[in-house]
């Protein structure tokens, strides 16, 4: 059973069954590409920092904010008379955040040099199961960083829709402890919701209201995403929500006149044009609310079986945050090792393993001896070191970053689940 947010030092030591060694770090390696590109929400949305060892904690951000239109009716002098005259002043906009970074590790596993290959060993389960934990922890890093610094929410039914949000825009270096966003508001706000669910007009207004009264812009492309993707959201927003909030809508008495005829195309997980303004991008786990404000974790491990199941109080949390995302919102630091290093080339499809031990990349997986055993003498525990080569540990260090660009062009959308029934 994972165990999260623990310290550096924590469990160290402790040891995995015996005779579980996978010896093909290449295998290992794809699996971990398989596992990044499968699990990338956030991050396809938005722009990559380029971020190497050794350049650093801080990331600065710099762009110039347009200048606003000021005025409605413009009648200049006639040109008998002396002109007046606008002088155009830009001013820089100025985003802090900070490089942020975590630890993924096994427990030690107990290595035999007789049993050298066991391709179907748990090495290979535990090596994608970090992998994963990996893609979703940055993913739901980059959805929390956008959460905080989002300008507006939009709460669906309340009697004023568009509400100014806090965000702790002060601290770069913020923990969830620090997060202006927290409980307290988030229960504040959802006792303003009104109805179940929100209907396909309620999202046309809340297009509106990004477009019109938030002035955020339209996309004009994915960088992190494939061409057929790119071209999906070109034009549009970006809504990221549940399959129940996409499936609730087949039901909408106003589906057949707004959702335009691409509907059911998907592609990355993109889906159609919803009314030509709105590609809808499907979340394996939205961000939902319980009454309380408190935000319930989506799955469990039964005490009895040692099964994951979905989480009752996640499974019945009444409330959802649904993200709709305009262009330039936010620039996340990029994990994982380019797919085209691992596709096609050689005889044998793949990359050679000279080639592989000189890649080094960001959240990589690796399996190392570099660790200490535990010895017991009678009731004495004591700890050397691994000169036998008897156990082995993965291990991966993530860095990640994540800093605001324009944070108008990230909306949360507060909700009251429905479904169809």
């Amino acid at each position: 059973m994972p165990d999260y947010n623990l310290p550096a030092y924590a469990k160290t030591n402790d040891v995995k069954d015996q005779n579980q060694y996978e010896k093909m770090p290449i295998w290992l390696a794809r699996q971990e590409v398989k596992a990044f590109a499968d699990f990338h929400v956030f991050d396809k949305l938005f722009g990559s920092l380029k971020w190497k060892p050794n350049m650093g904690n801080n990331l600065r951000g710099v762009r110039a904010e347009k200048t606003p239109i000021g005025r409605q009716i413009f009648l200049p002098k006639p040109i008998t008379e002396e002109p007046l005259k606008d002088i155009i002043d830009q001013e820089e906009v100025v985003n802090d955040s900070v490089l942020r970074m975590h630890y993924f590790d096994s427990l030690n596993f107990h290595f035999l040099p007789s049993y050298a290959d066991f391709r179907d060993s748990q090495i290979g389960p535990i090596n994608r199961e970090i992998a994963r934990q990996i893609a979703f922890a940055n993913d739901m890093f980059i959805r929390s960083w956008v959460f905080e610094m989002a300008d507006y929410v939009y709460v669906a039914g309340a009697t004023t829709p568009l509400q100014d949000a806090p965000s702790n825009t002060g601290d770069p270096g913020m923990e969830e402890a620090d997060m202006y966003k927290d409980q307290t508001w988030r229960q504040a706000r959802v006792a303003d919701i009104q109805g179940a669910g929100i209907s396909l007009r309620q999202l046309d207004t809340a297009v509106a209201v990004m477009r019109d009264d938030v002035g955020a812009p339209f996309f004009e492309g994915l960088q992190n995403g494939s061409p057929a993707a790119n071209e999906m959201v070109k034009g549009k927003y970006c809504l990221l929500g549940s399959s129940e909030m996409w499936q609730q809508w087949k039901w909408d008495p106003d589906m057949r006149t707004m959702l335009g005829d691409n509907q059911n195309l998907v592609v990355d997980g993109f889906r159609g044009s919803i009314f030509g303004d709105v590609t809808y991008k499907t979340v394996r786990y939205p961000l939902r609310v319980a009454v309380d404000g408190s935000l319930p974790v989506p799955e469990i491990m039964t005490e009895t079986r040692n099964k994951t199941v979905p989480n009752p109080a996640y499974v019945n949390a009444p409330y959802e945050i649904a993200f709709l995302v305009a262009a330039d919102a936010a620039q996340s630091i990029s994990i994982g090792p380019p797919p085209a290093d691992f596709a096609g080339g050689g005889n044998g499809g793949g990359i050679s393993l000279k080639k592989f031990k000189g890649m080094r990349w960001n959240g990589e997986i690796e399996l190392t001896d570099d660790i200490l055993v535990t010895r017991t003498d009678g009731a004495t525990t004591y700890y050397d070191t691994n000169r036998r080569r008897e156990q082995l540990q993965l291990q991966s260090t993530l860095a990640m970053g994540c800093i605001s660009n324009e944070s108008r062009s990230c909306m949360p959308i507060m909700f009251a689940r429905k479904r169809a029934a």
